[in-house]
């Protein structure tokens, strides 16, 4: 009986595929990126939220908005409409962004008259805020040779530390964009924006995380503008993800529409 016990002990160790499996190898950098970006693909979403602007020696401004974004055979439609004070109702910016990278749309004044968006218009502020419209369709995430530099916490989750630098013929004004990434939540929880000398122009930062349906999803976050001293909260109240959203909310006409409801 030991004699047979101790050959099923030695057939066991010899067999192939016996020994403790190798830990999968833990993602590069672009396949963070990667699966942040594969994390923010939807049909269509809708939130509202505030808006609290606040200047160095100055009362806050404070507006309550609508967003809306759906995708489409790669092309991406957004929308940010103000809702409220009374004087900036109706106030609303559309960006169609084809699948190639070009830019179209246009702004809507609160009386309902509208200009295109041209390439200069995407370099204001949104509403007056820390947010541009560059930004928010910027092409960061796919700039090549992202590389780990660290880790560190941010909004009580721990987060990798990338680098990823502007390539050669792109005519973006950041010259290095540096993303504090969640992989539980395949979040960037803190970004900042250097421009060619090195200097921060940017800073976005989670304040809240919140989960819902399996997706997580930042209901509160700030964007810092250091050489000027503003900031801005954004404060999410409701939204919702993988909805329908019409084309037509993204005409003059459908924003007409959308302020009566």
């Amino acid at each position: 009986m030991n004699r047979r016990f101790r050959l099923l002990a030695l057939c066991l160790l010899i067999l192939p595929g016996i020994s403790p499996a190798e830990p999968p190898a833990p993602p590069t950098a672009k396949e963070l990126l990667d699966k942040v970006v594969a994390g923010r693909q939807t049909t269509g979403f809708t939130a509202r939220g505030r808006m609290v602007i606040t200047r160095p020696s100055t009362p806050d401004r404070i507006l309550q908005f609508l967003v809306k974004g759906r995708q489409a055979a790669g092309a991406k439609d957004f929308i940010y409409l103000a809702l409220f004070p009374a004087a900036d109702k109706g106030r609303a910016v559309v960006a169609h962004k084809e699948a190639g990278g070009a830019i179209t749309g246009f702004v809507r004044e609160p009386d309902g008259k509208t200009q295109p968006l041209t390439a200069a218009r995407q370099k204001q502020p949104l509403f007056g805020s820390d947010l541009t419209i560059d930004a928010l369709t910027e092409d960061f995430w796919t700039w090549p040779a992202p590389k780990f530099i660290g880790q560190a916490p941010v909004c009580r989750r721990d987060c990798q530390i990338i680098d990823t630098h502007r390539p050669k013929g792109s005519d973006s004004e950041y010259a290095l964009v540096r993303l504090w990434v969640s992989p539980e939540a395949s979040l960037p929880l803190r970004i900042e924006m250097y421009g060619a000398d090195n200097k921060l122009l940017k800073r976005t930062e989670c304040r809240n995380l919140v989960k819902s349906g399996g997706h997580y999803s930042m209901e509160k976050l700030t964007i810092e503008s250091p050489v000027t001293g503003q900031e801005t909260l954004l404060d999410f109240s409701k939204g919702a993800r993988d909805v329908e959203v019409p084309a037509a909310d993204f005409t003059a006409e459908g924003i007409s529409k959308l302020l009566k409801e």
